[in-house]
């Protein structure tokens, strides 16, 4: 450990350009273990500092190293399937000597924020250091209070530790010891035995389900600063080749039409038999461990807590929206009224604004219109002209197609609902049509004698018309007893295999999303719960 902090602390170590990690071995039961530390000491502060401790597993899938000098390190790591983990370390400086730091302070808001608000579905993020404030007590989000003088630009000692709070709180990034522990101990305490919980660990929502535990222990080694551990699940570290029980393999041939839902992109007629098998294992499997598992006793707090972090989730996506469809945030050179026509208006100036000239094939020097008009540039203007329509014709379509998309799948997914929380709108919906008038005005009838008789009497058209309708509905004399009988027997597993059986191929999805395809192949046992589950409803 000596070799290791004379190593850190050379000069030579010290940072201008980037960081490098530095390796050193580690003796367990006489096996040599390699780590590797990434130091990102301060060049004029020699209390400051940052340093990541990784695996040699982890230091393999290292793509990028960003740092702030003294004060933050942000490592990217690559993984299979396109999963991507950021670990960002970071040591904000104490509260009492911010107005000594306020552009470090400043750096870090905005690196942390432009981060954030990147958008990739397959980032997954770790926050974690010395954030020098407690999230958990009252007062640590940004308030009106904390600008003591707007007109001189002055904040308060805690303006950029409670900004950088509010920007995790607006991304709905959790303290991950917090989940797992309702009152979380201590992490610092001073030489007067004074405690704080300032050392944290924040999480992206989407890394959550990959966590397992998470608590705070005392550290090995002397220091006024506990250790906090996270546990995450190996299996997203090492995403496994093969599938469920008979090591098949997991690449299925999906169909090229991308204008296909995602559960209808499988090509099913090149899946194996192999795969089939697993994926019924597979199925029963994860059927017997939930159905096996305890029922979760009732919380109504988690749940009150949880409906409150959506209802904050849907006001920051408003929030959001408002950038593309308010007339403030549009073309200065485009008048106001210009965007109260149609709604489809609001996407065409959302695609206007994001127009990426690579998309619609056009060069920097295609961009350099003539302030008027000649014969000489007037064919190349009307073609770029007719590009940049062509790639706005698209856009609108696409986007007009996509939200109603989203507006059928909703309203199916609201009357599905509907159906087990909201009877009454359900009927109400049902009921709230204009009836249909039929307007009978002539007849034709069997009279007496058996024969066709025409007739446009009024009175008589309204007598066999009530005769048909209260007839139409009694029950017919002529059923065998044995047809009526068959109709209260149970419905058997062979009758089931058969209706399933002969269900259409390659048809579109429900509203559950599940093909006929896929419930052909469900395992036989499955098939006897869902008989049993027909049986009693």
């Amino acid at each position: 450990m000596r070799w290791i902090k004379r190593a850190i602390n050379h000069p030579k170590n010290i940072p201008t350009i980037r960081l490098k990690a530095i390796p050193f071995n580690y003796v367990q039961n006489n096996e040599n273990i390699v780590f590797y530390i990434i130091h990102n000491p301060s060049p004029t502060q020699s209390a400051s500092g940052v340093s990541i401790i990784l695996s040699s597993l982890l230091y393999q899938r290292i793509q990028k190293i960003e740092h702030i000098p003294g004060r933050l390190i942000h490592i990217t790591f690559f993984f299979r399937r396109h999963e991507q983990l950021h670990v960002l370390g970071i040591y904000l400086p104490p509260i009492t000597s911010s107005k000594n730091n306020t552009e470090t302070l400043q750096s870090i808001n905005t690196y942390i924020k432009a981060h954030l608000e990147s958008k990739n579905q397959f980032k997954k993020n770790i926050i974690m250091g010395d954030f020098n404030i407690n999230p958990h007590k009252s007062n640590t989000m940004l308030t009106t209070n904390d600008i003591e003088d707007n007109n001189n630009g002055h904040v308060t000692l805690a303006f950029y530790h409670k900004k950088l709070l509010t920007i995790l709180q607006q991304h709905t990034y959790k303290d991950i010891v917090k989940i797992y522990n309702e009152i979380p101990p201590y992490t610092f305490k001073n030489t007067l035995n004074h405690t704080s919980y300032i050392d944290m660990i924040f999480v992206s929502p989407n890394l959550i389900s990959h966590t397992i535990c998470a608590s705070i222990i005392d550290a090995p080694i002397h220091t006024d600063h506990r250790l906090i551990l996270v546990a995450l699940n190996h299996k997203f570290f090492n995403p496994s080749k093969t599938n469920f029980i008979n090591n098949t393999p997991d690449s299925i041939e999906l169909n090229r039409k991308n204008s296909l839902a995602h559960n209808e992109r499988y090509n099913y007629k090149k899946i194996t038999k192999e795969q089939w098998i697993d994926f019924k294992n597979f199925v029963w499997d994860n059927f017997l461990s939930r159905s096996n598992k305890n029922p979760i006793p009732n919380n109504p707090q988690k749940y009150i807590n949880i409906t409150f972090e959506n209802i904050h989730y849907i006001s920051r996506l408003i929030r959001s929206l408002n950038r593309y469809f308010t007339p403030q945030t549009s073309n200065t050179h485009i008048s106001r009224n210009f965007w109260n026509g149609h709604k489809k208006l609001n996407c065409l100036k959302r695609i206007c604004s994001n127009i990426d000239p690579q998309s619609i094939d056009l060069t920097a020097a295609d961009f350099i219109w003539s302030p008027y008009i000649t014969l000489s540039h007037y064919d190349t203007s009307l073609k770029i002209l007719l590009k940049i329509k062509t790639y706005i014709d698209n856009q609108l379509q696409s986007e007009i197609s996509h939200h109603q998309r989203n507006k059928i799948e909703k309203f199916i997914n609201r009357r599905d609902n509907d159906l087990h929380s909201n009877q009454k709108r359900m009927l109400t919906s049902l009921l709230d049509r204009v009836p249909e008038k039929i307007k009978l005005d002539r007849l034709v009838f069997k009279d007496e004698n058996d024969l066709l008789t025409f007739t446009t009497d009024k009175n008589e058209i309204e007598s066999k018309a009530i005769d048909h309708y209260s007839n139409i509905g009694k029950p017919l004399s002529n059923i065998p007893d044995d047809a009526k009988n068959r109709l209260n027997d149970l419905i058997t597993l062979e009758e089931l295999q058969l209706a399933i059986k002969d269900l259409p191929s390659s048809k579109a999805a429900g509203p559950n999303k599940i093909s006929y395809e896929i419930i052909k192949q469900l395992p036989l046992q499955f098939l006897e719960v869902l008989l049993t589950l027909l049986i009693i409803f």
